[in-house]
């Protein structure tokens, strides 16, 4: 078998996993009872792996740290790959919409679906107390996590760097965009929140009438 063969096995291999991964945070996500977690997370899965083919395989630039990469991937780094953006998309929207989300419901709900490990809880802990206090520093702080999570380089250049920054921007004007195409983020958390509502009263109720 020739070497070129070779590498687009394994390269056919790894968006196999991409796509089984994709599959599974999906069906973790539809478990959610908080719609608004529910859909965000399952949309995020189904964006990022959308994403992958784009980031892995069509932009063929030196910036890019991922270019030409997917041959060279394992499962556990198409898994961090997942982790990482949904753990972008999650920051960027929790800081927009902090006053209206329950964060701690929707971190518990990322860690579980995405089945973040111990290093990653703790990135994420870091990212978001950033994206709140600094906001400037949390591009490049992430893009550097990113880049090194993937490569396992930890002195990026700065090109490098500034090409994650803005691909991960990009992302997520796209993400939200579809995401919001029909109903805006306001209007879905409200839903969620009148959803929960409708549950307990109706748990009341039937509790109200077992009484009888």
């Amino acid at each position: 078998m020739k070497i070129s063969d070779i590498c687009k096995k394994f390269q056919n291999s790894n968006k196999a996993i991409l796509y089984k991964l994709k599959k599974k945070y999906v069906s973790e996500a539809m478990r959610e009872k908080n719609t608004f977690i529910r859909d965000l997370l399952a949309f995020e899965a189904e964006f990022i792996h959308a994403d992958s083919d784009t980031f892995f395989d069509r932009i063929s630039t030196r910036s890019n740290v991922l270019s030409g990469s997917l041959k060279k991937t394992n499962e556990k780094r198409c898994r961090s790959f997942y982790s990482l953006f949904s753990m972008y998309y999650t920051i960027t929207i929790a800081a927009k919409k902090r006053k209206n989300i329950d964060l701690p419901e929707l971190k518990n709900a990322l860690f579980s679906v995405f089945a973040f490990d111990e290093t990653e809880k703790k990135l994420y802990e870091l990212l978001l107390k950033c994206r709140f206090t600094d906001k400037e520093q949390f591009w490049p702080l992430f893009s550097r996590a990113f880049i090194g999570y993937m490569t396992g380089s930890k002195n990026p250049d700065l090109f490098a760097v500034a090409f994650t920054e803005n691909f991960c921007y990009n992302s997520f004007k796209t993400f939200m965009r579809y995401f919001t195409q029909y109903t805006s983020v306001k209007r879905r958390i409200e839903k969620s929140k009148q959803d929960k509502a409708g549950e307990q009263y109706v748990k009341m109720d039937s509790g109200a009438a077992c009484g009888y």
